[in-house]
């Protein structure tokens, strides 16, 4: 006979409701069949604290299952006997140093989880006897055999919990990557005055993220944290790639002119303002009549390409090579013809308007801005930029985009990594795209 069908006639639920979930716990008592093959009982608190908050235990509810579960015996849980801790309320307060009350609250709690019953005397008094083998013989107290009930549960949050460490440290990972090629991306933005104040708001911004990442900080956080470097870092590496590219485009100038490399670093270190682009018609610093000035045509296409036209070479096209090829065949082209095919979303992407005076750097700056818009990545851009240079890159952008909003491109990723094999083989035509592109549009119009 169990141990419950002994006391059956001291456990009517006197004062003690009979919701569902207790007849419930009160039904896995009775028909408890032992813990699994294999398993122990140590086994199972091993399981109950590994799950801890994942399974929706709290500390204090793990501590009181594990003083009960030590209060019982290996033969307790065993098919034909219960797991009943009937040590009095009140020890178990002073074991825990603290109140009945919290004792009986955390049960409470324990049985809200399904981790528990009770056993229950008609005076609610906590009582058993065992015999000479250990068994015991009568028992009225906290029954814990629905804990056996929840092993399914308790595996399901232990690796849910495994799971989200994974990916915290995953996140954490990238974090410390991105940090990494931001600081990267600092020193290297040192070496170009033109960049002092882009280097010195990004140092303050990233001081502003770069704080300890603790494990208080959740999923959430962590992705909002990595974005914040994400976009540092994207900020950094347009800056200090454009500098590079108007470093090479000098260096490219110079080879063709014969000038000597500190004239070339002193071209390629100037800012934005005192530097003409080479594709711009307002050029602030440089004056067009006056022939004797060196850097008069430090940035004419028309002039490079009259002075020095590539040799056509027996193997593949230098990086150089390339960049200067596709210079030459975007020579001729405007600022207005750009404005003319560019979509309404790359025309407002950073507040292009027809109406105010567009540069070079709005164009270049705007095709960046469509680069997620596009599915386009960074390292697709970064090629195009080192074999078509930011001009021709940011041309190159926006014609896909034009293609893309007609659907004639579907995969606009793959369409600029096609570009950039035409350039290093010579064969991108970006002139002919572009005003193909408007006398498309012209027709549709006229139509």
């Amino acid at each position: 006979m169990s141990i419950h069908q002994e006391s059956s006639h001291a456990i009517p639920g006197v004062s003690r409701r009979a919701t569902p979930e207790y007849r419930q716990s009160r039904a896995q008592a009775e028909n408890f069949k032992g813990l699994p093959e294999g398993m122990t009982r140590f086994d199972l608190l091993r399981l109950v604290k590994d799950a801890g908050s994942a399974a929706g235990l709290t500390p204090p509810m793990v501590q009181l299952l594990e003083y009960y579960l030590l209060f019982t015996q290996d033969q307790d849980w065993e098919y034909g006997s219960n797991p009943i801790c009937y040590q009095s309320v009140q020890k178990t307060a002073f074991a825990l140093n603290c109140t009945e009350r919290t004792v009986q609250r955390t049960e409470r709690a324990l049985h809200a989880a399904g981790a528990l019953t009770w056993n229950d005397s008609g005076n609610h008094k906590r009582y058993g006897q065992r015999d000479r083998g250990g068994q015991i013989m009568y028992a009225c107290g906290v029954d814990l055999s629905p804990l056996v009930d929840l092993i399914p549960d308790l595996e399901k949050a232990i690796s849910r919990r495994k799971e989200y460490a994974e990916q915290w440290q995953h996140l954490k990972k990238q974090i410390s990557a991105m940090r990494g090629q931001i600081r990267g991306l600092l020193e290297a933005a040192a070496q170009y005055p033109a960049l002092d104040q882009v280097r010195e708001e990004s140092e303050v911004n990233y001081e502003g993220i770069a704080m300890q990442i603790r494990t208080n900080k959740d999923l959430g956080d962590l992705r909002t944290l990595l974005t914040a470097h994400k976009d540092l870092y994207a900020v950094l590496k347009l800056a200090v790639m454009r500098s590079e590219n108007n470093a090479l485009d000098a260096q490219i100038w110079a080879e063709q002119q014969g000038i000597v490399s500190d004239e070339v670093n002193s071209m390629s270190l100037t800012s934005d303002n005192s530097v003409a682009h080479k594709h711009s018609t307002n050029h602030s610093s440089i004056d067009k009549s006056n022939s004797s000035e060196p850097l008069s045509n430090a940035y004419d296409i028309k002039g490079v390409e009259n002075q020095a036209r590539i040799p056509k070479s027996e193997g593949p096209l230098s990086m150089q090579e390339a960049r200067l090829k596709v210079e030459q065949d975007v020579a001729a082209i405007k600022i207005g013809n750009l404005l003319s095919i560019i979509t309404p979303e790359m025309l407002y992407s950073l507040n292009l308007r027809p109406e105010k005076s567009v540069s070079w750097t709005d164009i270049t700056n705007g095709a960046h801005s469509m680069l997620q818009h596009l599915g386009i990545n960074q390292t697709a851009w970064v090629e195009a930029t080192q074999w078509m240079g930011l001009t021709g890159a940011a041309m190159a952008v926006i014609i896909t985009d034009a293609k893309t909003k007609s659907g004639e491109v579907m995969k606009p990723g793959g369409y600029i990594r096609g570009m950039t094999e035409k350039a290093k083989g010579g064969e991108l035509k970006l002139h002919d795209s572009i005003f193909g592109l408007m006398d498309r549009k012209n027709g549709q119009t006229d139509a």
